[in-house]
């Protein structure tokens, strides 16, 4: 990563895998400064606050777990585990992703698995939605044009406009497994 691209503030602390600012101003220089990185620079500002796990990065890996699932035990073994920090489809049983409870990116890569973040001395909850209900309709005031889902070889797949890099709004859709429920 760039640094003299980057300009990102200093004065951030970690407290069991909490980041710490000092203010909301701090903070939020910190997410539009992180909204203009790819994701593999994202990544990489993550790995730079050492000893914090970010609910980007267990996310990530909890949606390859899935992904390498062959079969619905291992499916539903991976649902168990990740079930109180992120997001499942309970509605709809040809949907296996698993989703994060905030939609932008660059928040998710400084808030720990459950959401938390330390602003100005105070222990804050970002979550933006607790469960898939939530989700669909934050998701829908974000980008009122449906979302297309379709089975295609027993695997999920959405369609929807990749963002660009400059794009303050991520989202991350990738191919929810190859499992039949």
């Amino acid at each position: 990563m760039n640094e003299e691209k980057h300009s990102f503030p200093t004065s951030r602390s970690l407290h069991e895998n909490i980041l710490s600012f000092s203010s909301e101003e701090e903070y939020n220089a910190l997410i539009d400064s992180l909204s203009m990185l790819t994701d593999e620079e994202l990544l990489q500002w993550e790995s730079s606050q050492e000893g914090f796990t970010s609910m980007y990065r267990v996310h990530s890996e909890a949606l390859e777990k899935i992904l390498n699932a062959t079969c619905k035990e291992e499916y539903e073994s991976v649902k168990a585990a990740y079930q109180t920090d992120f997001i499942f489809n309970e509605k709809d049983s040809t949907d296996l992703s698993i989703y994060m409870p905030v939609l932008n990116v660059s928040k998710a890569i400084t808030l720990n698995p459950e959401g938390f973040v330390c602003i100005a001395g105070e222990r804050k909850n970002l979550r933006e939605f607790e469960n898939y209900d939530g989700y669909k309709k934050e998701l829908s005031l974000l980008y009122p044009v449906p979302l297309g889902v379709t089975i295609e070889n027993g695997i999920n797949r959405v369609h929807v406009k990749r963002r660009k890099e400059s794009s303050p709004h991520r989202l991350v859709y990738e191919e929810a497994s190859r499992l039949s429920v």
